[in-house]
């Protein structure tokens, strides 16, 4: 166990100082971030914010400090706004580019849809029995093929 009563060094004094200003310091900026990511979360509340600070001025007299946290909020509150405002146009356009490009598919395969009806060949006609199809119509004959010129150069 650590004595109490003995004295410190004087360098280690310091320290032990520096250190509790640190730790002090880094708290208040992890409550400043905290704050500002509850007020991203709900931009209402740096108007709240900003009616407290007004009510302490009325209070207590206006300060440096509470103009410059003041201007802070509102600079905070309108940026954030504008934001939202930002993602509502950009959202609403990305729906419009959705349902656009969903009326042409459905549009495109309504096409398809009739072009394959249109394509259906016509049923076969009907077979009797003992009947036969006509045999298919012979093949038109070239005129220049391979066996032409063989017995052109023969002669006749």
């Amino acid at each position: 166990m650590v004595n109490k009563n003995k004295a410190l060094h004087p360098t280690d004094l310091y320290r032990k100082e520096q250190r509790k200003k640190e730790i002090k310091n880094n708290k208040s900026k992890r409550n400043q971030v905290k704050e500002i990511e509850e007020i991203k979360a709900n931009p209402e509340l740096a108007l709240d914010k900003i009616k407290e600070t007004e009510e302490r001025e009325r209070a207590h007299g206006p300060t440096e400090r509470s103009g410059k946290r003041k201007e802070e909020l509102q600079a905070l509150y309108n940026g954030l706004k504008k934001k939202q405002k930002r993602d509502n146009e950009e959202s609403e356009r990305q729906a419009r580019i959705a349902s656009a490009k969903q009326k042409q598919e459905e549009a495109k395969m309504r096409e398809q849809a009739a072009k394959e009806l249109a394509m259906v060949p016509p049923p076969p006609p009907p077979r009797m029995m003992g009947m036969v199809p006509p045999p298919p119509p012979p093949r038109p004959q070239r005129a220049g093929g391979r066996r032409a010129r063989a017995q052109a150069s023969r002669g006749p």
